[in-house]
């Protein structure tokens, strides 16, 4: 049985707009204006929403929570992974490392204030 359904993700930010612009950049959607401090991203997708709320200093541990992200299923190529990256630091997000363990492989990002996330590449080779 389920208890929960995830409404949405919350993210502290130093500046709510701008972070949610770069996302909105990444995942679609239109920004929404909560009022005191909150900014949310609206999709049509199944996804939950992001909301960005107003922080009043920066974490002193960026990552503690982050997201894991997949590419879209035509998209899930070598290339589509390399378009990604780059339309991502286009975006303001920064490429760390593409990291894997023996079951998985992924690779790291930043957004614009140093929050990870992850792209999913699939299954270790």
């Amino acid at each position: 049985m389920t208890i929960l359904n995830v409404g949405q993700i919350t993210i502290n930010s130093m500046n709510p707009r701008s972070l949610a612009e770069f996302y909105v950049k990444i995942f679609g959607g239109t920004l929404a204006d909560y009022g005191n401090g909150y900014i949310g991203i609206n999709n049509d997708s199944n996804q939950p929403g992001l909301l960005f709320q107003q922080a009043d200093e920066p974490s002193p541990q960026p990552g503690w929570v982050h997201l894991d992200c997949v590419l879209p299923e035509q998209s899930r190529t070598p290339q589509g992974l390399d378009a990604a990256i780059e339309a991502i630091t286009e975006a303001g997000g920064r490429f760390i490392e593409h990291r894997g363990d023996s079951n998985f492989a992924w690779t790291v990002m930043e957004d614009p204030e140093g929050n990870p996330f992850c792209i999913s590449t699939g299954p270790a080779t």
